[in-house]
């Protein structure tokens, strides 16, 4: 098993040796490799995955939208546009932490969310699974709006695949989303099953709608089932090469593609597809 510190050594270690990787690293070296530069490092080591793979790349790729870029450009027969998000520890999360020192010295951690907890303490309304969803609905559609125009990702048209890979680390403070929590993240409660693990908004009591569900009004929703074609949840726990590669669980937008579709994404994870809807095309062109 590699150190967190090891991990990040070896990857600007390899990466002196790319061109494209040079901004990457001189970040690095100024900032150094420490935990507060964690959200910059993940792309760190998602970098150094590449480069194992033998792909070409082109850093903070710019994409036309405005003065936006995404953190990736993969060289492929459609290359691939990538945009790399952090999901932090929220303040909630760390205040629903309680930490209880036991006789023999041992300090033991516990994590007190509940679906209930505004009910018994409104100071922790938020200390809940659910708003941990919603937060990480909240972290995709910043990715694509910026509260007044899209950012980031085009309107496809067939010269590149979009993706967003998220880092779910601090997700519930502790990361480990099941399955049925990223189900229903992007794809709604549709996607849950059995129905009595569909988690429903805290405020309104409606089912959490995913960010491609079509019963999901906002405008960065609406954005991201338009432009984003592929989204990755990860959590890294060994922090070994290829990690990000290998502990990568992908969605496929079914705007885009269909059940049997599959995807050449170049860090290669076995895809979960969504019911087809739409075009069912891989670019959802006319």
């Amino acid at each position: 098993m590699s150190s967190w510190r090891e991990r990040n050594e070896r990857a600007v270690l390899a990466l002196r040796a790319e061109p494209w990787a040079a901004r990457l690293v001189a970040s690095v070296n100024r900032r150094g490799i420490r935990w507060e530069e964690e959200d910059f490092l993940f792309e760190l080591r998602y970098a150094h995955d590449l480069v194992r793979a033998g792909l070409r790349v082109e850093y903070e790729s710019p994409t036309g939208m405005g003065n936006s870029s995404v953190d990736f450009k993969i060289a492929a027969d459609v290359p691939w546009l990538v945009e790399l998000v952090r999901l932090r520890e929220s303040a909630a999360v760390k205040a629903a932490t309680v930490f209880e020192k036991l006789p023999s010295g041992l300090i033991v951690e516990t994590l007190n969310l509940s679906s209930h907890a505004g009910v018994v303490d409104p100071a922790r309304a938020e200390a809940t699974p659910q708003h941990e969803l919603l937060r990480v609905t909240q972290k995709l559609g910043d990715k694509v709006f910026d509260g007044k125009k899209p950012i980031k990702f085009p309107k496809p048209d067939g010269s590149a695949f979009h993706m967003i890979l998220m880092d779910m680390r601090g997700f519930e403070g502790m990361g480990f989303p099941d399955r049925d929590d990223c189900r229903q993240i992007v794809g709604g409660p549709r996607m849950v099953s059995p129905s009595m693990f569909v988690a429903y908004h805290p405020v309104t009591g409606e089912p959490i709608h995913g960010v491609w569900d079509p019963d999901n009004s906002s405008t960065a929703a609406r954005l991201l089932r338009e432009r984003v074609h592929v989204i990755g949840f990860v959590h890294e726990q060994k922090y070994c090469d290829d990690e990000i590669r290998d502990a990568t669980v992908i969605f496929l937008n079914p705007e885009f593609f269909g059940p049997s579709d599959k995807t050449t994404y170049p860090l290669r994870a076995a895809p979960e597809s969504l019911p087809a809807r739409g075009k069912n095309s891989l670019w959802g062109a006319g």
